[in-house]
């Protein structure tokens, strides 16, 4: 039998390739009509086998998003859904710890809503037709490691394979401590703000900053900055981090900044150092040798004096020309 593939999200789907008679078509009782007819008929069953195959699903995994879960979470579960009912299961647990990778595998066949493949570490188990579930009894980093699991779907007489898109299991340790400062720039006109992470851990090792902008006088928030993390070695598998950006200065109002840290999506208040407000600068009182005015007669080689006076924030920087 011969068979056509079609790829999808790095999902994969089999299908026996229809095989058209050589038949005169008055032997087969059809017209050109009617082979046209049969050939999008065939188009739309592989259409519908797509649409069945990319359905199964891990929960909670997206494009560029890995399940999240604190390290010694105790009893996490992981679910697979949207399987066909006519469909066995089959689970794939990748670790690699210490530069050495393995696999565990786990199968749930039939009607049978116990699984095959489980451990003291985890289980597998099928409690409805539609999901099934793997349960890890306890996060462990040093068991994990940098760890992935693909569920598939597959069809009990072989015909028709789904394999779902594999997911990163991400297991973090969210900061104890999280630091936060803005400030708006005289010198450069620009706002720059620090974060320093004290204490956290990704196994996948995703660490970024994003920052919040907030126009208190309007209740308007913006996303100025999204920075990576620079990370050093704290202890063991910990580490510390920093994150830094600078922007210029938004328009006159009144402003406070939100951050937040990955790993774990802790959203903390920025301190601010010196005033949060900015109000463009202004000329309040100009003069030459107290003489109110910006044309001064004076005689050759005499001494002038000028004098401005301003305001602003953050404090404008002054500069006289000739």
């Amino acid at each position: 039998m011969r068979y056509v593939v079609f790829t999808h999200n790095s999902n994969v789907i089999r299908q026996p390739a229809t095989t058209f008679s050589r038949k005169p078509c008055e032997q087969l009782m059809c017209t050109p009509i009617n082979m046209a007819h049969n050939v999008l008929n065939t188009f739309s069953l592989i259409l519908t086998f797509v649409v069945q195959g990319v359905a199964v699903n891990l929960v909670g995994c997206g494009l560029d998003k890995p399940l999240v879960v604190q390290e010694n979470t105790q009893n996490y579960t992981i679910v697979c859904e949207d399987i066909r009912s006519d469909n066995d299961v089959r689970w794939v647990l990748t670790r690699t710890v210490a530069n050495r990778t393995g696999s565990n595998v786990g199968y749930c066949t039939g009607d049978s809503s116990v699984c095959a493949g489980g451990n003291p570490l985890f289980s597998f188990s099928r409690p409805r037709r539609n999901i099934s579930i793997v349960q890890i009894a306890k996060v462990d980093r040093s068991m994990f490691g940098m760890a992935n699991v693909t569920c598939s779907g597959i069809s009990q007489t072989g015909e028709l394979v789904v394999i779902n898109s594999s997911c990163n299991i991400d297991i973090i340790y969210i900061s104890e401590n999280i630091s936060c400062k803005t400030e708006f720039m005289k010198d450069t006109w620009t706002v720059f703000g620090h974060c320093d992470i004290y204490k956290t851990s990704s196994s996948h090792n995703r660490y970024r900053c994003t920052w919040i902008e907030i126009n208190e006088s309007f209740r308007e928030s913006v996303v100025i900055a999204n920075t990576p993390m620079t990370v050093v070695p704290f202890a063991g598998t910990y580490v510390n981090g920093s994150c830094n950006f600078t922007s210029h200065l938004p328009p006159a109002g009144l402003y406070t900044y939100h951050v937040t840290v990955i790993p774990g999506e802790v959203t903390v208040n920025a301190s601010f150092i010196g005033s949060n407000e900015i109000h463009s600068p202004r000329v309040l009182t100009f003069n030459m040798n107290n003489i109110g005015s910006k044309t001064v007669n004076v005689d050759e080689n005499a001494h002038v004096e000028m004098r401005c006076n301003s305001d602003g924030k953050p404090t404008p920087k002054i500069q006289l020309y000739n």
